[in-house]
């Protein structure tokens, strides 16, 4: 014991002088320093693992593409297939071309019907009166009065009566 008592004696002696500044100020940039370097070895790690895992990704896809590339020439190599010819092409005996009178007779039907179908509905989604008829047949209201036809000739009364 007494060598251990002795080493504790004289490194507390040793450790027991005042520290100056400008050992507190070395001792921060040594303690800068190491943690500068703590950093740049973690991001170091960091990045290594990123490009492990891009480099295993990139290596899993080619292999998936040499696997489908393996396939792909065993396929093209094989002799069977399943298509079989049933009848041979013939050529037609005589040219297709449009059917002008067809056509043109499709033409004028479906345009005439269409046009009338057109007409009709059109016809039917006209609210306006035109006649007195009109008001007694779909709305069922008294007739008050008609304007008669404007002619400037001739001067007589511009509003007549029912009927």
């Amino acid at each position: 014991m007494g060598e251990d008592d002795a080493r504790q004696q004289s490194s507390a002696a040793h450790f027991g002088h005042a520290f100056e500044p400008a050992d507190f100020i070395q001792l921060y940039a040594v303690l800068a320093a190491q943690r500068a370097r703590l950093l740049e070895l973690k991001e170091g790690r960091n990045e290594l693992t990123v490009l492990t895992r891009d480099v295993e990704s990139a290596q899993r896809t080619y292999e998936t593409a040499m696997q489908r590339a393996v396939v792909s020439q065993v396929e093209s190599r094989a002799s069977q297939t399943n298509v079989a010819l049933l009848s041979p092409a013939v050529a037609p005996s005589e040219p297709t071309h449009p059917r002008l009178g067809l056509n043109l007779a499709l033409a004028l039907v479906l345009g005439a019907m269409l046009g009338a179908g057109l007409a009709v509905l059109l016809e039917m989604l006209n609210r306006r009166v035109h006649a007195p008829a009109d008001l007694q047949i779909g709305m069922d209201v008294p007739l008050l009065g008609a304007l008669a036809t404007w002619r400037p000739e001739a001067r007589g009364p511009l509003l007549s009566g029912p009927g």
